[in-house]
């Protein structure tokens, strides 16, 4: 399997590329190229808020760990869309209710934060992150599923 790796080496982006490979995955990585690439990695290095993706490639899977905003996951999903079987998003505990419960998972209820609000911190991210997750399936053709 192809994976193109929508993020950096730290983060979850180490173990993904780890596990991939432990599959006999290939893994492409595109960021901002800040970083060295881990031995097996392609670096792909571009700009989040306006992809670029190489002409004539194409992948079995996008995993996008690094999307912060919903216009990056937006851009990154449309850039893909004829390029990806399958685009994978994931998100941060943020998106739940604080104090989150033991034994919560991602059937449990999302926090709800009312529209006009401009808070910093976990407020926000939560609301960016259950946004960009309604944002998942943009990509024409790609479907969420099982773990890779």
């Amino acid at each position: 399997m192809k994976i193109l790796l929508l993020g950096g080496y730290a983060f979850v982006g180490r173990a993904l590329i780890d596990a991939a490979h432990a599959r006999g995955h290939t893994v492409t990585a595109f960021n901002r190229g800040n970083h060295e690439a881990p031995p097996g990695v392609e670096q792909l290095t571009g700009d989040r808020g306006d992809p670029v993706f190489p002409a004539g490639r194409r992948w079995d899977a996008a995993i996008d760990t690094s999307g912060y905003a919903p216009h990056q996951v937006r851009a990154a999903a449309e850039g893909l869309r004829e390029r990806i079987d399958r685009y994978v998003f994931t998100s941060s505990i943020s998106v739940y209710p604080f104090p989150i419960q033991p034994g919560t998972d991602e059937s449990a209820p999302t926090a709800s934060f009312h529209d006009g609000l401009r808070r910093r911190g976990r407020a926000r991210h939560g609301k960016l992150r259950r946004a960009q997750g309604r944002l998942r399936s943009a990509a024409r053709g790609a479907s969420a599923g099982p773990p890779v």
